[in-house]
C-alpha cells in the first residue's frame, strides 16, 4: 500500500475518525520523539565505536610487527607488547559492548517503522469505511468533478467509485480498420484504416464530431469543411442550408458525445473485432457535470442504447477523468497496431483468393444441391461428432480444390445456418437463380452475390481482409507508443482480453465498484435534458452564429 493517501480519503478520516486520527498522531509522535532522543546517543555511540575500532587496528598492527621481529627484539620489548595485548583486549571489549548497545538501539529503528504500519492500516480501515458510508448527492457533485477524476491515479481512482453507484457509459473508438457493423445504416468508414484513438489522445480530450471541428486549430477552416461550403456556389445559399439543414435534431445529434450505458457498442460503433479501444466514464461523473439525452444506468437492446451527452462550450471530456481499456493479446501489425496488412496505399489488402474461391463454391449448383440433399444444416446443427465429421469427409471428397480456410467457414454452423439456408440474402439470390430470373453471370446477380460474401458471410465470420505477418502483442504496441510518446499516454490503463462488456464488468467485480443506483438519474434530473431543449438550443445559436462569420469570411475571400 503507498504512503501517501489521496485528498478525499484524508478529508473522509478528519471528518469521520477525528478521534482514532488523534489518538494516531499522539503515538506517533510518542514513537517519533524517542527514536530521535535515541538517534542522538546512538550517533554519539557510533562515532565511539569508529574510533575504537581504529585504535584496535593501531593495537592489532604493532602486535604484528611484534610477531614479526627476531627473538632478542621479543626479549628486549617483552613487558611492552604484554601491555599493547592488555590494551588491545580491553578495546575489543569496549567494542562488543557498544555493539551491544547499538544492537538494542535497533528496537528504536523498528518502532519508527512501525508507525509507517500504523498508519497504513489506519487507512485501510478508512477506506473500507469510505467504501461502506452513505452518500449524498452533493458528495456525488463534489467528488465526480472532471479535475477531482484527473488528478487520481488508477488505485485511488477505484478507491473513489467503491463508495459510490458504479455504472459506467462507454464510448468505443475508431482504431485500426473497421472491419465490421451491425446495422446496414450505420456503414460509414468500412474497410477504411482510422486512428480516432491517437487523435483523442493526442488532444487530450474526448469531443463530439462538431466539438472536434471547433477545436481545430484551423477552425475557420473545418467549419467550413463541415459545412460543404467548396460545393455551395453561392453565400446566401449556404445561409439557406445552415437554417434549414442544420436543425436542433442535426445539431444535437453532431454536438453530442455518443455513449453506451453498462456495455459497450462494439458490433455497432467499433473498428477491428478483438482489438478495440473504449472509454469508460462514470455515469455519476456524466450526471452530474453535464447535460445528457437518454439514460446513464441501464445495458440492452445496443441499438437504442445511444446516450446523448453535452459538454459545455463543446469542450468534451479529459481522457484522464476516465478510463482507457486496451486490448492486451491482439496480434498486431508493430507498425500500424492493426490486426491487418495493409498496403503501400494504406488500404486494408483483401482476401481475394477466399473471396472468389467462396464466390465460385456458391455459385456452384452442385454445391447447393449437395448441402440440401445431406441435410448438411440438419447434421452440424444438431448431429453427433461422427456424423458431423462423416459429413465433412463427403465433402473433401467432393470438394477436393477448396482449402482449409475455406472448409473451416463451410463447416462453421452458423454460416451454414444463417449464410446458406436462412439467410434472407442468399435465398433471395438462390430462388431468383434456380427460377431463372438471376441468370449465373448477369450483373446483379454478381453485385448481390459480391454484397452477400463480403458483408454476410466473411465480414461475419472476419475473414474479409487479410490479417498481418510477424505480429507483436497490442500491449507490446501500444507500450511503446506511450514510450515514445509519454505525453500521449492515458493516466488510467486498463489492458484486457475478451469481450470489451465483460472486461469493463469483470474489472468492476474485480475491484470491488459494485453499487447500484439508487435514484433515477443519480439524483440529477436537472441535468437531464430532451434534443429540443432550451440548452441544446441555445448552443446551437453559438454554433449558427460561429457558422454565419465563416460563410461571410469564405465567400469575402473566395469571391
Amino acid at each position: 500500500m503507498k504512503m501517501e493517501q489521496p485528498k478525499f480519503i484524508k478529508d473522509f478520516s478528519k471528518q469521520e475518525s477525528s478521534e482514532e486520527r488523534t489518538r494516531l498522531a499522539q503515538e506517533i509522535r510518542e514513537k517519533r520523539t524517542k527514536y530521535f532522543d535515541d538517534k542522538k546517543s546512538i550517533e554519539a555511540k557510533e562515532q565511539e565505536k569508529d574510533e575504537t575500532v581504529k585504535q584496535l587496528e593501531l593495537l592489532k598492527s604493532q602486535i604484528e610487527t611484534y610477531n614479526d621481529a627476531s627473538f632478542f627484539v621479543k626479549i628486549k620489548d617483552f613487558f611492552a607488547i604484554k601491555k599493547i595485548e592488555r590494551e588491545f583486549q580491553s578495546e575489543l571489549g569496549k567494542q562488543t559492548s557498544i555493539e551491544e548497545e547499538l544492537d538494542k538501539s535497533i528496537t528504536g529503528r523498528q518502532d519508527l517503522d512501525e508507525t509507517k504500519t500504523m498508519v497504513a492500516s489506519f487507512y485501510t480501515n478508512e477506506k473500507k469505511k469510505w467504501a461502506e458510508s452513505p452518500y449524498s448527492k452533493e458528495d456525488i457533485a463534489q467528488n465526480f468533478t472532471e479535475e477531482h477524476l484527473s488528478s487520481l491515479d488508477l488505485e485511488d481512482y477505484i478507491a473513489l467509485l467503491r463508495r459510490f453507484p458504479g455504472e459506467m457509459v462507454t464510448h468505443v473508438t475508431r482504431q485500426g480498420l473497421r472491419d465490421h457493423y451491425a446495422m446496414r445504416e450505420h456503414t460509414a468508414g468500412y474497410g477504411e484504416f482510422q486512428n480516432a484513438f491517437k487523435d483523442i489522445a493526442n488532444d487530450g480530450r474526448l469531443r463530439s464530431p462538431l466539438g472536434v471541428k471547433l477545436a481545430s486549430l484551423e477552425k475557420n477552416a473545418a467549419i467550413a469543411k463541415y459545412l460543404n461550403l467548396d460545393n455551395v456556389p453561392e453565400k446566401e445559399m449556404a445561409l439557406q442550408e445552415l437554417d434549414h439543414e442544420y436543425d436542433i435534431k442535426e445539431y444535437s445529434n453532431k454536438s453530442a458525445i455518443h455513449v453506451a450505458a453498462e456495455e459497450v457498442a462494439n458490433a455497432y460503433y467499433g473498428s477491428e473485432n478483438g482489438n478495440e479501444i473504449f472509454f469508460a466514464y462514470p455515469s455519476a461523473h456524466i450526471a452530474s457535470q453535464h447535460y445528457f439525452s437518454g439514460q446513464l444506468e441501464k445495458s440492452g437492446n445496443t441499438w437504442y442504447n445511444d446516450q446523448y451527452l453535452y459538454t459545455m462550450d463543446d469542450k468534451g471530456l479529459d481522457i484522464n477523468a476516465g478510463l482507457v481499456f486496451i486490448p492486451e493479446r491482439a496480434k498486431v501489425d508493430p507498425r500500424t497496431g492493426s490486426q491487418y496488412e495493409m498496403g503501400r496505399d494504406g488500404k486494408p489488402v483483401v482476401n481475394e483468393e477466399l473471396f472468389y474461391s467462396l464466390s465460385n463454391l456458391l455459385e456452384d449448383r452442385d454445391f447447393t444441391n449437395w448441402v440440401k440433399e445431406n441435410n448438411a444444416l440438419e447434421t452440424i446443427a444438431r448431429g453427433t461428432e461422427e456424423q458431423k465429421k462423416r459429413l465433412e469427409e463427403k465433402f473433401r471428397r467432393q470438394y477436393l480444390s477448396y482449402t482449409d480456410e475455406m472448409r473451416g467457414i463451410i463447416f462453421n454452423y452458423n454460416f451454414l445456418r444463417q449464410a446458406i439456408i436462412n439467410e434472407y440474402e442468399f435465398s433471395e439470390i438462390d430462388k431468383k437463380r434456380q427460377e431463372g430470373i438471376y441468370d449465373d453471370s448477369s450483373i446483379r446477380h454478381r453485385q448481390s452475390m459480391h454484397f452477400f460474401l463480403e458483408h454476410d458471410l466473411l465480414m461475419k465470420t472476419n475473414q474479409m481482409f487479410k490479417k498481418a505477418e510477424n505480429t507483436i502483442t497490442s500491449k507490446e504496441y501500444w507500450e511503446k507508443y506511450f514510450a515514445e510518446n509519454p505525453n500521449k499516454k492515458p493516466s488510467k490503463i486498463i489492458y484486457y482480453s475478451g469481450d470489451p462488456t465483460k472486461a469493463m464488468d469483470d474489472f468492476k467485480k474485480k475491484n470491488g465498484i459494485t453499487k447500484n443506483y439508487q435514484e433515477e438519474n443519480f439524483g440529477f434530473n436537472e441535468n437531464s435534458t430532451e434534443i429540443n431543449s432550451p440548452q441544446i438550443a441555445a448552443g446551437m445559436d453559438r454554433f449558427k452564429s460561429i457558422a454565419k462569420e465563416v460563410i461571410n469570411d469564405y465567400y469575402k475571400n473566395n469571391q
